[in-house]
């Protein structure tokens, strides 16, 4: 969509596994931005494991609410 390329900006997006390569990735350098879970930037930031490493979080985007959307799209009835 070009989104990136309007600023200027090289990704490279990829899909990760688990959380656990998320938290690796970001220790030894393979990713220097990632969305996750609150948990993983407190605890690479604290040293709970044996990684740990400066992580700044610059933007929270939700508060882990869980949601199931539905489109009206979708053929047949959902109640009843």
């Amino acid at each position: 969509m070009g989104v990136f390329d309007r600023y200027g900006l090289k990704v490279l997006v990829s899909r990760e596994l688990g959380w656990a390569s998320v938290r690796d990735k970001i220790y030894y350098g393979d990713l220097d931005a990632a969305q996750s879970i609150a948990g993983l930037a407190f605890s690479l930031s604290q040293g709970f494991s044996e990684l740990r490493c400066d992580v700044a979080v610059p933007m929270i985007l939700n508060l882990h609410g869980n949601a199931i959307t539905l489109s009206n799209e979708i053929p047949g009835r959902l109640s009843g």
